[in-house]
């Protein structure tokens, strides 16, 4: 039953409940995103920092994030994007971590941002940036100097083959001029 002050009548098991809609308070703690473990191919790491550098590995991340909350837990709403990765912000529901497959080497940054059950929400999100290394065969220095020996595979096939036409080209002049030999000491036989 509605009352004229507004207050809100309920018949419970226990008695009657009152509740006063203009009187209700609402959860003004903003929670607290913390990114606790990322994993990379399975290989957890020790320390979580800005900055790290994970790899080499195959880009299987996997990265798991905490936001505590002793009010409603379950209407939180949590999401989260990788940079560069993630078009948009994917919410998570009550999943707690993400999960990328073939990441290749080169520099992420992760954000996870958190509203409580009233739907307050930090202004900034938490990040972490890390950097996957890239295997011996992804690195700039070893496709230059793939490269560089196809360049010099080649040349030398060039070469070779130059060389094989000056000598074909000599063996034809012999052949040419002892036929011109025959040829005039025929001649002046006659």
């Amino acid at each position: 039953w509605k009352a004229q002050d507004g207050k809100l009548w309920f018949a419970t098991t226990a008695g009657l409940a009152i509740i006063d809609p203009l009187h209700i308070r609402s959860n003004e703690v903003l929670p607290n995103v913390q990114i606790s473990d990322i994993s990379l191919d399975g290989k957890h790491q020790a320390t979580i920092e800005n900055g790290m550098r994970l790899g080499p590995g195959g880009g299987n991340a996997e990265i798991t994030f905490q936001a505590p909350s002793f009010v409603a837990p379950e209407r939180m709403q949590v999401r989260y994007r990788l940079a560069g990765v993630d078009r948009d912000w994917i919410d998570v529901g009550t999943r707690r971590s993400a999960t990328y497959s073939n990441l290749g080497p080169g520099k992420y940054r992760f954000e996870v941002k958190a509203a409580n059950n009233d739907g307050r929400a930090n202004k900034d999100p938490t990040s972490l940036d890390f950097r996957i290394l890239p295997h011996y065969y992804q690195t700039y220095w070893f496709r230059g100097l793939c490269a560089l020996c196809l360049g010099l595979l080649v040349w030398r096939i060039y070469l070779s083959r130059v060389s094989y036409l000056v000598r074909k080209t000599q063996q034809l002049e012999t052949i040419v001029s002892q036929r011109t030999a025959e040829v005039r000491a025929a001649l002046f036989v006659a």
